[in-house]
C-alpha cells in the first residue's frame, strides 16, 4: 500500500509542478508582451519628438533665410532709388544748363542789337544783375521740383516698407496659426493612442494579477541566529515545490504552507523581496485597492521586511518610493 500511495502522491507533486512551470511561463509572456509594447510606444514616440523638432529647426533656417533674402531686396531696392535718383539730378541739371545756355544767347543777341551807347549808364550796371537774378530763380523753382519728387519718392519707398512689413507680419502669422493647427492635432492623436495603450495594459495586468491570484500569501524564511548556527535549520523548503516548507520538530517532519503561493528562502534580498509584490502597486496606481501586511510570532522578522533599515529599505519604503515615481 505505501508504493502506490507514494506514487500517486509523487505523480501529483509533479503534476502541480508542471502546473507551476506553465503558468510562469504565461506569467514572463504577458510580461515580455507588456514590456515589447511600451518599448514600442517609447520609440515611436521618440521618433515623432524628433521628427517635429526637425522640422521645426528647419522653419527657423527658413524663416532665416526669408529674413535675410528680405534685407538684401531692401538694400538693392535703396541702391536702385538713390541711382535713379542720381540720374534725374544729372538729367535735370544738364536740361537746366541747355536752358541757361540758350536764355544767354538770346541775352546776348538782344544786347548786341541794342548799342550799349544809347542805354543809361544805370541800365547798363544793371543789366547782368537781372539776367543773373532770373538764371537764379529759375534755378531755385528747379531744385524745389526736385525736391518735392524726392520726397515723394521717399513716401512711396516707406509705404512699400510698411506694406512689404505687414504682409511677412501677415505670412508669419499664418505660419503659426499652421504650426500650432498641426501641433495640437498631433499631440491630440498623441495622447488617444497613450490612452489606448494604458488601457491595454491595465487590461494585461490585471489579468496578470489574476493569474496569480487576487489574494497570494508568501513566506519568508529567517536566517539562522549565531546560537542557532551549530543545529541543523528547523525550516527547509521541499526540493519539489517552492510552496511547501519541511519544518523539523523532535518526533520527525512535517509538511505545512498548504495555502503558500511560494516560499522565499534565506539569501532572498529586500530588492528581490519587493519585486515579488511590486506588481500590487501598479494596481494602487490604477485605482484598485489593495494591501499587504506581514503576520508571524515576535522575532520573525516582520518589522525588518516591512519597514527595512536605512541601507536596505523595506516593503513600505519602496512602495511609497515607487508611488512617488509613477505620480
Amino acid at each position: 500500500m505505501d508504493g502506490p500511495v507514494e506514487s500517486d502522491i509523487f505523480q501529483q507533486c509533479k503534476y502541480i509542478h508542471e502546473v507551476e512551470l506553465v503558468n510562469m511561463r504565461l506569467q514572463m509572456r504577458i510580461l515580455e508582451t507588456h514590456l515589447e509594447t511600451k518599448d514600442r510606444l517609447i520609440r515611436n514616440l521618440e521618433d515623432i519628438i524628433d521628427e517635429q523638432e526637425t522640422r521645426i529647426a528647419n522653419m527657423e533656417d527658413f524663416i532665416q533665410v526669408l529674413s535675410l533674402d528680405f534685407g538684401v531686396l531692401s538694400e538693392e531696392n535703396l541702391r536702385l532709388k538713390a541711382a535713379i535718383s542720381q540720374m534725374q539730378k544729372t538729367s535735370r541739371m544738364n536740361q537746366l544748363l541747355e536752358t541757361d545756355e540758350d536764355y544767354e544767347s538770346d541775352m546776348t543777341t538782344g544786347e548786341e542789337r541794342v548799342p550799349e551807347s544809347s542805354l543809361p549808364e544805370k541800365e547798363v550796371k544793371s543789366y547782368p544783375m537781372i539776367v543773373q537774378t532770373m538764371r537764379d530763380e529759375v534755378q531755385m523753382k528747379k531744385i524745389q521740383r526736385c525736391a518735392e519728387e524726392l520726397k515723394r519718392e521717399k513716401d512711396e519707398l516707406k509705404q512699400l516698407a510698411l506694406d512689404t512689413k505687414e504682409a511677412f507680419s501677415v505670412c508669419m502669422g499664418e505660419m503659426k496659426l499652421m504650426l500650432e493647427s498641426k501641433t495640437t492635432d498631433f499631440f491630440r492623436v498623441l495622447l488617444e493612442r497613450y490612452r489606448a495603450e494604458m488601457e491595454k495594459r491595465k487590461q494585461l495586468h490585471n489579468q496578470l494579477v489574476e493569474l496569480n491570484g487576487n489574494i497570494r500569501v508568501f513566506y519568508r524564511i529567517r536566517p539562522q541566529l549565531t546560537e542557532e548556527l551549530s543545529s541543523k535549520p528547523a525550516v527547509v523548503i521541499d526540493e519539489m515545490d517552492n510552496g511547501v516548507v519541511h519544518i523539523g520538530s523532535g518526533v520527525g517532519t512535517r509538511k505545512t504552507s498548504a495555502s503558500a503561493d511560494k516560499v522565499l528562502p534565506t539569501q532572498f534580498s529586500q530588492d528581490q523581496i519587493f519585486t515579488e509584490v511590486s506588481p500590487i502597486i501598479t494596481s494602487c496606481i490604477d485605482g484598485y485597492n489593495v494591501c499587504i501586511f506581514a503576520y508571524g510570532h515576535t522575532g520573525s522578522g516582520k518589522t525588518y521586511t516591512m519597514e527595512g533599515p536605512l541601507e536596505s529599505p523595506g516593503i513600505n519604503q519602496r512602495a511609497i518610493m515607487q508611488l512617488f515615481r509613477c505620480g
